[in-house]
């Protein structure tokens, strides 16, 4: 039933994008440093800058972020529609500082909007400090161990590829991937022998228009990419944002725009036995 079904919010907007609102979570990692104390991401995706959020609405949403204590941002694709508005958000995102960096993957919007305005879209995100993951990882390095952040390709006009992420991954060392689309640890053609522990994804807005626990995605819309049974929310070890901003039409029905403040932390016996990996 939750592949067709997703509980629906009292939430409804109309007009112009809504910043968001900031979910707090904890995410235990099993393979984490042994005595890491844990860091702070915040994930932002799925903002859409264009005809309903414009420069005012970047310059808001970049207050929202940087008023959230975290040590590294990560950023879940489709950030724009249009090319000077993509690069106005960068330069927003030069401004603010995270300890351990900032870190991205394209949408499939980023890949339209940078072939359509003649955009070097990995240039870009650089002026803003970000570097992006494209089918590669970067490591965080911590006593005693590290954390892998992984990062692939969007499903539409790029070609994903996790097969050689985390592949000399120890057990001191903690796998995060960031994927703009929903991926399943059970797509084989996806990974490698090593999965990461954990998947941060948006893409789905979760459904946009969720009407008495049914959307789009409920009917099948888009569904060859999608690899998860639901459209928003925590099951397991993956998230599916509802991200920030709208695709085509300027409405949200009952699904919250949202970015979410992150904890993780190394797992003892009894969250990787009970909780699974969230509190």
């Amino acid at each position: 039933m939750k592949r067709f079904w997703t509980r629906p919010e009292w939430y409804w907007n109309f007009g112009q994008n809504a910043l968001p609102q900031v979910e707090e979570k904890t995410v235990y990692l099993q393979y984490a440093p042994a005595a890491w104390e844990g860091m702070t991401a915040l994930f932002v995706s799925d903002i859409h800058l264009g005809p309903f959020a414009g420069r005012e609405f970047a310059r808001s949403l970049a207050e929202v972020i940087r008023g959230v204590d975290a040590q590294i941002l990560l950023l879940g694709g489709d950030y724009s529609e249009e090319g000077e508005l993509l690069k106005f958000f960068f330069e927003c995102m030069a401004k603010i500082a995270f300890p351990l960096g900032k870190f991205a993957v394209l949408g499939n919007n980023d890949s339209e909007c940078a072939e359509k305005d003649h955009l070097d879209f990995c240039k870009e995100a650089e002026k803003g400090g970000i570097r992006i993951l494209k089918n590669e990882q970067a490591e965080l390095h911590f006593q005693g161990g590290r954390i892998l952040l992984g990062g692939i390709d969007e499903c539409k006009w790029g070609r994903p590829d996790a097969k050689h992420l985390f592949k000399d991954a120890g057990e001191n060392d903690g796998r995060i991937l960031l994927s703009h689309y929903p991926m399943s640890l059970r797509n084989k053609k996806m990974f490698g022998d090593i999965k990461p522990e954990v998947i941060l994804s948006g893409h789905t807005h979760g459904g946009q228009f969720n009407l008495a626990g049914f959307t789009p995605y409920s009917l099948g819309y888009e569904a060859k990419y999608r690899g998860l049974s639901h459209v928003k929310g925590w099951r397991g070890k993956e998230l599916v944002s509802s991200g920030i901003g709208c695709s085509k039409f300027p409405i949200r029905i009952g699904t919250r725009p949202m970015i979410h403040r992150i904890r993780f932390e190394k797992a003892d016996s009894e969250h990787v036995s009970g909780v699974r990996s969230f509190s």
